[in-house]
C-alpha cells in the first residue's frame, strides 16, 4: 500500500517508478474522502492525479480504497478528526455523490474500487450492517458512473470468516466483486485454513461470478514488549515472512497480493517497526529484493498449489505458468530440518535441476555440494525438476478432523514450560490491559485479573488449538470451565466471557465468583461460537465490572454435537 498523503506531488512518480521497478503490476492507496472533499463539491484531487498519470506511465494498475468521511458529512461531526472520520456519514447522499464524481473522473484509468479501508475499531465505527449499507451505496454509484469497474469488499482483519460470510449472504452479494483480506497470523503458514474455510464460504454463496480474493494489507505481525515498544524486525527474517506470505496466498487462490506498506511513512509504521519495502528515501530493503526475486522466478500467469511433504514440516509451493520449467519454493514450517536433497519427499531431480537459499545468489546451486541442505523458515528455490504427487499432500481445502482429545485446557501452573493443553494465552501478555499478574493464591498458580486501581489488567486472551476446533459454523455447543477465586467477602465478584459469533463479538452472561469459599469451577455454555481467530484469539475472559480481582488457575474447553449427544 503507498500512503500517497505522506508524498509530495515530486515524489509521487518516484515511489511510482520504484514500485515498478521491483516487478509490482499494481499499486493499492487510500482516497481519504475528507482530504478529497473538505467542504461539499469542493475537491482536491491533485495528488491523486498524478498518481493516475504516473501509473498509466509505468503501466502499473491501481486499486483505489474509498474511505474516512470529512466533518461535514459524518454523523459524528463535533468529535475529533481521528473518530468523526472513520464514523458512519450522516446519510448516505453525499457518500454517494463522492464515489461517483471519483469514478467518473478515472474511469477507464481506474478499474478497482475498494470500499473503506480495514474494518477494525481504529478505521471504522460502525456495525457490521453499517457496511453493508455503504457498501449498497457505492456499489450503486461506482457501477453507475463505470459499469466495467470491479467492487472490492473489506473486512475487519484477521480474516474475519464471520464477517465474510455475512457479507455473502443475499442483500449483499451483488454488491461486489471480490473480498479484500488482512491476514493476522504469526507465520504465513496458518493462514491456509483460513483461506480454505474462505473458498467453501464463497463457493456456497452459488450465484452469480465467482467472488476473486485479494489479500491487500498483509504485515508482519507486530510484537511489543511489556511497555508496549515494538522492536525492530530482523531483515532476514522479514524478507523471509514477506516471500513466504506472497507464496501462500497465491497458492491458496489470491489473485492479488499486497504488502502493507510500500514506503516507511510517520503515519502508518510504528515507531521502530520499519515494515516498509522501501526505506523513506525510496530505496529497497532486504524485503523488497527478497520479493523481487520471487517476482522473477514466478511464472507469468501463474498456478502455484501448497503441499505437505509428507510427515516432515516441510512445505512446497509449486509455480507453473506459461510452459516454464517446474519452479517451487521449499521451507521448514517449524523449526529446521538436514537432508540430502535426495532424501525429499515427492521432488525427483534431475542433471538440470537446481536448487539455491533466498540468502544466496542464484548462481549456487546447493544440489552439486554433495551435503546435507538446512531447510528452516528462509525459502529454498528449486527449478527443473519433477513433482511426485503421490508422495505429498495438498493443502487446498481443509476439513475438521475429529478432535484428537475430548477438551483442551489452560493450566497456569504449566504455562512456563510449553502450554501444551491445547489453550494457550501466554503470547498475547503484552497486549494492552492483557498482562496479569502470575501468583501463588491457596495452593494454585494463577492468574489475577484485575479490573480497577492503577494496575488495570482484567484481561485473559485464550487460544485454543485450531485442531481441536476451527470455524465452528455448524453450532456445536462449546462449554468453557473456569477455576477461579475471589477473596474478599464484603464485596461482590465475577467475570464473562468476550468470543467471536456469527453476529461478531458478544459476551456470555455475567458470572458471578462466590467469594471466600477456594477455588471453584464454573461452566459457560457457548452455543454460538466460531472459534475461528478473530483477530488473533478465540475468547477472552474480563473481570470488568468485578468489583474486586478474580484469580483464574485453569481454564478447559469442550465441545458437544449439535444435538447435544
Amino acid at each position: 500500500m503507498l500512503d500517497v498523503q505522506s508524498l509530495s506531488l515530486q515524489q509521487i512518480p518516484q515511489a511510482v517508478q520504484a514500485a515498478h521497478q521491483l516487478g509490482f503490476k499494481m499499486i493499492r492507496t487510500v482516497v481519504s474522502w475528507n482530504e478529497v472533499e473538505p467542504q461539499p463539491k469542493s475537491y482536491r484531487f491533485q495528488k491523486y492525479d498524478a498518481l493516475v498519470a504516473s501509473a498509466k506511465s509505468c503501466g502499473v494498475d491501481l486499486i483505489l480504497t474509498l474511505s474516512y468521511c470529512p466533518p461535514w458529512a459524518s454523523s459524528l461531526p463535533g468529535e475529533p478528526a481521528e473518530i468523526s472520520s472513520r464514523s458512519m456519514p450522516e446519510g448516505l447522499e453525499a457518500w454517494s455523490c463522492f464515489i461517483g464524481a471519483t469514478v467518473t473522473r478515472y474511469k477507464q484509468k481506474v478499474r478497482f474500487w475498494q470500499i473503506w479501508e480495514r474494518l477494525d475499531n481504529s478505521n471504522f465505527r460502525g456495525t457490521r450492517q453499517d457496511y453493508a449499507a455503504l457498501l449498497i451505496a457505492a456499489s450503486k454509484a461506482v457501477k453507475l458512473a463505470d459499469p466495467f469497474a470491479e467492487v472490492l469488499a473489506s473486512e475487519p482483519g484477521g480474516m474475519d470468516l464471520g464477517f465474510i460470510a455475512y457479507l455473502c449472504q443475499k442483500t449483499t452479494l451483488n454488491s461486489f466483486d471480490a473480498i479484500c483480506l488482512n491476514p493476522r497470523v504469526e507465520t504465513p503458514e496458518l493462514a491456509a485454513r483460513y483461506f480454505s474455510v474462505l473458498k467453501s464460504i464463497l463457493q456456497k454463496t452459488g450465484s452469480g461470478p465467482a467472488k476473486k480474493i485479494y489479500v491487500t494489507d498483509w504485515s508482519f505481525p507486530l510484537r511489543a514488549d511489556a511497555t508496549g515498544s515494538s522492536p525492530r524486525f530482523d531483515p532476514a527474517e522479514l524478507s523471509s515472512f514477506v516471500v513466504r506470505a506472497y507464496a501462500v496466498a497465491f497458492s491458496m487462490g489470491a489473485e492479488r497480493v499486497f504488502w502493507t506498506e510500500l514506503r516507511d511513512s510517520e503515519a502508518n509504521s510504528p515507531e521502530g517497526a520499519s515494515w516498509g519495502l522501501l526505506d523513506s528515501e525510496f530505496q529497497p530493503r532486504p524485503a523488497a529484493k527478497a520479493l523481487k526475486a520471487f517476482i522473477d522466478f514466478a511464472p507469468q500467469r501463474l498456478s502455484a498449489e501448497l503441499w505437505a511433504m509428507g510427515d516432515t514440516p516441510l512445505r512446497v509451493v509449486s509455480l507453473r505458468g506459461d510452459g516454464a520449467a517446474n519452479r517451487a519454493l521449499l521451507w521448514s514450517a517449524t523449526g529446521e530440518l538436514r537432508l540430502s536433497p535426495t532424501e525429499l519427499p515427492g521432488i525427483q531431480f534431475s542433471p538440470m535441476s537446481r536448487m539455491w537459499s533466498l540468502q544466496q545468489q542464484a548462481e549456487t546451486n546447493l544440489l552439486q555440494q554433495g551435503e546435507p541442505v538446512a531447510f528452516g523458515n528462509i525459502p529454498v528455490f528449486i527449478s527443473d525438476f519433477e513433482l511426485a504427487s503421490s508422495q505429498l499432500s495438498k493443502v487446498n481445502a481443509w476439513f475438521p478432523p475429529a478432535p484428537p482429545r475430548d477438551y483442551v485446557y489452560l493450566d497456569l501452573s504449566e504455562t512456563n514450560a510449553n502450554e501444551g493443553g491445547g489453550i494457550t494465552s501466554g503470547k498475547y501478555r503484552s497486549w494492552r490491559a492483557a498482562t496479569p499478574g502470575i501468583f501463588s493464591v491457596e495452593g494454585r498458580v494463577s492468574a489475577k485479573l484485575e479490573p480497577t486501581g492503577e494496575e488495570v489488567n482484567p484481561f485473559l486472551y485464550c487460544d485454543v488449538d485450531d485442531d481441536f476446533l476451527f470455524y465452528n459454523l455448524n453450532g456445536s455447543p462449546v462449554t468453557v470451565e473456569v477455576t477461579a477465586y475471589a477473596a474478599d467477602t464484603a464485596v461482590s465478584a465475577g467475570f464473562n466471557l468476550m468470543y467471536d459469533s456469527p453476529r461478531g463479538h458478544v459476551f456470555s452472561p455475567w458470572q458471578p465468583v462466590e467469594t471466600g469459599v477456594g477455588w471453584k469451577q464454573y461452566n459457560l455454555t457457548l452455543t454460538d461460537a466460531l472459534f475461528a481467530n478473530k483477530l488473533g484469539f478465540d475468547f477472552r475472559i474480563s473481570s470488568l465490572g468485578s468489583k474486586q480481582p478474580v484469580f483464574v488457575a485453569r481454564v478447559v474447553a469442550r465441545q458437544s454435537k449439535p444435538n447435544g449427544d
